[in-house]
Formats: structure tokens, C-alpha cells, sequence
């Protein structure tokens, strides 16, 4: 007889659950470390896009950097409709505060 033979029902309902826990937490450690590997490459997947966002802020800065030392002077004429337009806008305030325009 083998000692298998010889436990008690006791015993081996013991062994049975031993058996299965240990299973279940190789199980449940397996499946942790494939979450981890995912979030680990989400981590790699976002840095790799931080840097990209990142070089393309730096481009921008640097295209308005250059666009405002190449910003064209206004002219007269733009001066002019510029005053034109703060006048009538200026005019219709006034009109309305006094109740001469709807």
C-alpha cells in the first residue's frame, strides 16, 4: 500500500486544497505579470507619444517665434478701417444706451 492509500479522507482533502491554492496563485501571479507587461507597453506607448507631442510644441513655438519677427507692419489703410470699424462699434453702444437703435 502506498501512503496515499494510507491518508485519511481528512488528509487528503488537505493535500487536494493545498494543491489547489497553490494553482490558483500561480494562476493568479501569471495573469498579474500579463497585466503588468500590457500596462508596462501602454507606459512605453505613452512616452513615445509625450515625446512626440513634445518635438511638435517645440516646432510650433519655433514656427510662431519666426512668424511673429515676420510679422508684416499695418498700413494705413488697415489703421483706417481698424478706426473705422471701433468707431461704429463705439456708435452703435451709444445709440442702443439711449434707446435710439433697437
Amino acid at each position: 500500500m502506498s501512503d496515499a492509500d494510507d491518508d485519511s479522507p481528512a488528509e487528503r482533502l488537505a493535500r487536494w486544497t493545498a494543491t489547489d491554492a497553490a494553482i490558483g496563485v500561480a494562476a493568479e501571479a501569471e495573469q498579474l505579470r500579463a497585466t503588468l507587461a500590457e500596462r508596462e507597453a501602454e507606459v512605453a506607448d505613452l512616452r513615445a507619444r509625450l515625446a512626440n507631442l513634445a518635438t511638435r510644441v517645440g516646432q510650433l513655438e519655433a514656427d510662431n517665434l519666426a512668424l511673429r519677427r515676420s510679422r508684416v507692419p499695418m498700413t494705413m489703410g488697415s489703421l483706417a478701417y481698424r478706426g473705422y470699424r471701433r468707431t461704429r462699434a463705439f456708435g452703435g453702444r451709444v445709440l442702443r444706451r439711449f434707446g435710439l437703435r433697437g
